[in-house]
């Protein structure tokens, strides 16, 4: 992890070792009909609760809002169905900024998504992190079929 992702994360609370119980929001998933996969446990058992601040407040296609690691109220769940139709899944929601949610696929693809739009912000939900912190590096957008 990059030292101003680090420090972003630190200022929101978040230290090694840390760890937030996801089983009663998994439990309410599974009620729903959503599968947390491993991925999205781990990300959110780790960050699960953090509002973060972006480190930087500039560049290209990003926002200057902050982010919460909150599944809950990420979730959209017709969302989650038409990115795991649309681009593989299993998709879950981890985070929120402004309305847009961000969700993460159990191959650690993490994308943005609008009502609308998809923007791919990494490959890896690392990659995603640092974009999401940094503001570097382009984001692609995703067309829905």
């Amino acid at each position: 992890m990059e030292e101003p992702t680090r420090s972003a994360l630190v200022a929101a609370g978040w230290f090694p070792g840390r760890f937030v119980d996801m089983s009663a929001t998994a439990q309410q998933f599974e009620q729903w009909g959503a599968t947390m996969h491993p991925l999205a446990r781990s990300i959110l058992e780790q960050l699960g609760g953090l509002l973060v601040g972006p480190f930087v407040e500039e560049g290209v296609n990003y926002s200057v809002e902050p982010f919460v690691f909150d599944p809950v109220k990420t979730a959209e769940m017709n969302i989650v169905d038409e990115l795991n139709e649309c681009f593989g899944g299993p998709f879950f929601p981890v985070a929120l900024m402004y309305v847009n949610g961000i969700y993460v696929s159990a191959s650690g693809l993490t994308v943005c998504s609008l009502q609308y739009e998809n923007w791919e912000l990494g490959w890896s939900f690392g990659e995603a992190l640092e974009r999401l912190v940094c503001a570097e590096g382009e984001i692609r957008r995703f067309d829905r079929p």
